[in-house]
């Protein structure tokens, strides 16, 4: 039996930030070894691109605005944590940071003025 080469990702590869925005929404209010991903994934924020972390920052900031709602998500320290890393690094690279629809001073209109 042969070596195999072992398949590699680029930490600057565009699909590295969609491998791991999808682990981190797929772990994201479950059960689902949220402390490895966190563990796995935040070393690697500086390498990801701007529309990873936007992302990131919009599910996580969603995630957690609606659990102020009394029903408790789990590992919500954990998330609000790594929320943080996340705005951390958008703020580094001078970007702007996301803010819930729910926290917003402008609520969107849906009332009909076709007329």
């Amino acid at each position: 039996m042969g070596t195999k080469e072992v398949p590699m990702i680029r930490a600057d590869d565009r699909e590295l930030g969609f491998v791991l925005t999808s682990a981190v929404h797929n772990a994201l209010g479950r059960w689902a070894m949220p402390g490895r991903i966190v563990q796995f994934v935040t070393p690697l924020l500086p390498w990801l691109d701007s529309d990873a972390l936007r992302s990131l920052d919009e599910h996580l900031t969603e995630a957690l605005t609606v659990s102020k709602s009394g029903v408790p998500k789990p590992d919500e320290a954990l998330w609000k944590g790594f929320l943080e890393n996340v705005r951390q690094e958008r703020t580094n690279r001078g970007e702007e940071l996301y803010v819930s629809w729910h926290d917003r001073k402008t609520k969107l209109d849906f009332t009909d003025v076709s007329e």
